[in-house]
């Protein structure tokens, strides 16, 4: 297989800006070769870690140039390149990839669905991490708290009174895989309803730290489960939207079927 001149974790320069950044997506366009995706951070690169995300771009290779010192991943043997996906089969109508590419790390699916999507995400090598949403606030915090190993990071639980966004923001830390991991958020509505701001909050946390895991060579991802009457698709959140829910009518391409 021809080898990208850039791969995932590429170290580049814009060459018309001279913006850099860090590249998190390859893809083969037949019209105009290998595109990237770029986390970029301005004209040079954070000492430690970034106080904004990164904003992500798409250019063509050709449109860049690596940075003097980053690895050449064009040397890297097959096996041990960080690329997430395959760049020449790149499929956008699998929904992890919708997700991570159109969507900002957020996926929302019909819950008739939603076990066969589970189960093909397993076979794909995801770790599910679920939260139950129409929990009451008290205990989802607990709950959430324990995923993100609140007490070990912190030294208290994750409790009301202690539950401001600025230091979820702080404490959104996964143990992410290198399969990856989905987020996966059942009965959002209830949540939504109940503390709308912390809900949308939530997301745009989420969102936020899929880009970083991109940066970082790893796929994170939430999906929403929805009920087919649910009003959160199309709902806006910080400066995006919730997607409609998942489906293509093409099982081949969809891949929700047990072997």
């Amino acid at each position: 297989m021809t080898r990208p001149h850039f791969a995932v974790g590429d170290r580049v320069r814009l060459k018309s800006t001279g913006e850099v950044g860090v590249v998190v997506w390859v893809w083969h366009d037949e019209v105009v070769g290998y595109d990237r995706h770029v986390a970029f951070f301005g004209n040079e690169f954070p000492p430690a870690m970034p106080v904004a995300p990164p904003y992500v771009l798409r250019y063509a290779a050709t449109s860049l140039e690596r940075i003097d010192g980053a690895t050449d991943m064009t040397s890297v043997p097959q096996s041990e390149s960080s690329t997430l996906f395959d760049p020449e089969g790149i499929d956008h109508g699998r929904i992890d990839v919708s997700a991570l590419v159109q969507h900002r790390g957020v996926a929302a699916i019909d819950s008739l669905r939603a076990p066969a999507c589970e189960r093909w995400l397993q076979r794909q090598g995801y770790r599910l991490v679920h939260l139950d949403c129409s929990l009451p606030f008290p205990e989802l915090l607990l709950e959430l708290g324990r995923l993100l190993r609140w007490e070990e990071q912190f030294g208290h639980r994750l409790e009301m009174g202690q539950a401001n966004l600025e230091a979820l923001a702080d404490g959104f830390e996964f143990d992410v895989p290198a399969g990856g991991m989905t987020f996966v958020l059942r009965h959002p509505d209830a949540l939504a309803a109940a503390e709308p701001e912390w809900f949308d909050s939530l997301l745009a946390i989420s969102a936020d730290y899929s880009l970083l895991q991109l940066c970082r060579g790893r796929r994170f991802f939430v999906v929403l489960v929805v009920d087919r009457e649910s009003t959160l698709p199309g709902r806006a959140y910080a400066t995006s939207r919730i997607p409609m829910a998942y489906w293509n009518p093409n099982a081949r391409r969809h891949g929700f079927l047990d072997p």
